[in-house]
């Protein structure tokens, strides 16, 4: 995938650095030659140039690019880059939100995705405070999500049939993790083993009660 990210402050930086471990073509553009430098030997392409310059962004060809990332901590500089984004038509336009004002104003521009790294952090460690065993969580909307949990040891040489975890928390298991094997939407027969992780959906409450079920 082609994607540039914008604004290479910490956020955009690791960003940066993960699509490209992850193998896409990232570019990272940042008007700090600081930024640059830092980031040079991590990625293969990096600028130092301003992004709220439509010349330059489209000297850059970034109309031809399948994703770009919005990662300035610039309220102002942020809304301007992703307007021009949008005007130059790239396919899918993500941004960093610094709050709800921010945030609302990058939807009504055209935003694809808004993403409030924050506020997202500080709900998934929320969770894992709540709930030890959540490894991962991912919110869906207010009060239901999706969540990676270590298996209780109680669970171990159960089937999820004898646990009816649906009947009794209304919570679905997706996936299995079993070491590197992965088991998508597991039957009910699936007997579980010590080391599961399982991906599970439903209410957040329920997520995090699940060593409640004998």
């Amino acid at each position: 995938m082609n994607v540039v990210v914008i604004g290479l402050g910490r956020f955009g930086r690791n960003l940066a650095t993960t699509l490209s471990s992850l193998g896409h073509d990232v570019l990272g553009i940042d008007i700090s030659e600081k930024a640059i430098q830092e980031l040079a030997d991590e990625i293969p392409h990096v600028i130092q140039a301003d992004a709220t310059d439509e010349a330059t962004l489209r000297e850059l060809g970034l109309a031809d690019c399948e994703v770009a990332f919005v990662a300035m901590a610039d309220i102002q500089v942020s809304i301007m880059t992703t307007m021009l984004l949008k005007q130059l038509g790239v396919a899918r336009i993500h941004a960093k939100a610094r709050n709800s004002l921010h945030g609302q104003i990058l939807d009504r521009i055209g935003c694809d995705h808004v993403v409030f790294p924050e506020r997202e952090m500080a709900v998934r460690v929320a969770h894992n405070i709540a709930a030890p065993d959540l490894v991962e969580y991912f919110e869906l909307i207010s009060g239901y999500g999706v969540g990676q949990v270590n298996a209780p040891t109680s669970f171990s040489g159960k089937s999820l049939a004898s646990l009816n975890l649906r009947g009794k928390l209304d919570i679905s298991v997706l996936v299995i993790k079993r070491g590197t094997k992965i088991i998508i939407m597991p039957d009910l027969k699936e007997v579980l083993e010590d080391g599961d992780v399982l991906v599970l959906v439903g209410k957040d409450s329920s997520i995090e009660s699940l060593d409640s079920v004998t």
